[in-house]
């Protein structure tokens, strides 16, 4: 009998210690807290470049087609953001940048949107500017929210970093 009261006992407190972790919306299952917003210099650690060269100006392109910022893999919470990437567009104001706002390791797109360089002014050029700007939503958390920033070979700007903001 006794024996019988402690399993239940167990059982009780397992089932009460899981809610509460399952309940808690504020938490990754991992128990990481979701973000709700997030400001990162090019510099940082969570910012990664395929294309790109980190210097302490920036992310800048290097005449290479591809990823120029992917990253930063950050959980987040279920709500409404915008996105502000800033930088350079430096003297040519050719190519494109393409923005993906992405969960699930890259494989599900959340948003996307199309800069061209030629819809920049000249007295925007080489002066540090919002290149790109995007609303999303999150309909439910996500463990692991990336941003990338995809160039043409033909593209001359550098990014200095980003912010994400209710």
């Amino acid at each position: 009998m006794k024996r019988k009261i402690i399993m239940s006992r167990g059982l009780i407190i397992g089932f009460m210690v899981f809610g509460i972790i399952a309940c808690k919306k504020n938490k990754t299952a991992a128990g990481v807290p979701y973000l709700d917003e997030l400001n990162l210099p090019a510099s940082s650690n969570l910012i990664y470049t395929q294309v790109g060269q980190k210097t302490p100006a920036g992310l800048v392109t290097k005449n290479k087609e591809g990823f120029l910022m992917y990253g930063p893999y950050q959980p987040f919470d279920a709500n409404d953001y915008h996105l502000t990437i800033n930088g350079k567009v430096l003297n040519n104001q050719k190519g494109k940048l393409l923005i993906v706002i992405a969960k699930n390791k890259g494989s599900v797109a959340i948003a996307t949107s199309e800069i061209l360089m030629k819809n920049f002014t000249e007295t925007e050029t080489d002066t540090d500017i919002d290149l790109a700007s995007v609303d999303f939503s999150l309909t439910e958390p996500v463990d692991d929210l990336e941003v990338t920033a995809r160039v043409s070979a033909d593209t001359n700007i550098i990014i200095t970093g980003y912010t994400i903001s209710k």
